[in-house]
């Protein structure tokens, strides 16, 4: 199994071209059956506080990464911006891992857990409260992975 990291410049807000070009990034990347992606934090919009456009839709982010991960047959691991209905605006938002399997589906979602004040994050953003695991790969290439997104680094 080997690791993409993949870095590019995101055209602010703008989910529709990162789309296009994470596809295409991807596609001429010469990834591998079984290997995994991880893409920039809020890969589909840039880190934006403007969670009217950010956090709008989450499922259309998730079904491209389910897209993509299917199509390559690869793990998926991303984060997106994703409103909780359950809390009132502004701060009603988590910025939200999401691990997808080679076969599209939703491995493991996790939540940052310290967001990031400084950025002003913590303005519109929720903290999650629990890190978590998943299994990536399959006999001698498997492993685990612990999604964390940015600052829970710290």
């Amino acid at each position: 199994m080997r690791v993409h990291l993949v870095q590019y410049d995101i055209v602010w807000e703008d989910k529709p071209a990162n789309h296009t070009r994470v596809r295409r990034m991807l596609t001429e990347a010469g990834v591998m059956p079984g290997d995994v992606v991880m893409l920039p934090e809020m890969f589909d919009s840039g880190f934006s506080m403007n969670t009217e456009i950010t956090a709008a839709d989450p499922g259309t982010s998730i079904s491209f990464l389910s897209e993509v991960a299917r199509e390559l047959r690869v793990y998926v691991l991303a984060s997106i911006a994703t409103r909780l209905p359950s809390l009132e605006p502004p701060r009603d938002c988590v910025n939200r891992a999401v691990l997808v399997g080679p076969t599209g589906e939703v491995r493991l979602e996790v939540d940052k857990v310290h967001p990031f004040s400084f950025g002003r994050e913590a303005e519109r953003f929720v903290g999650g409260d629990q890190m978590r695991v998943a299994e990536v790969g399959e006999g001698q290439d498997a492993g685990v992975v612990c999604p964390v997104v940015c600052y829970d680094l710290r």
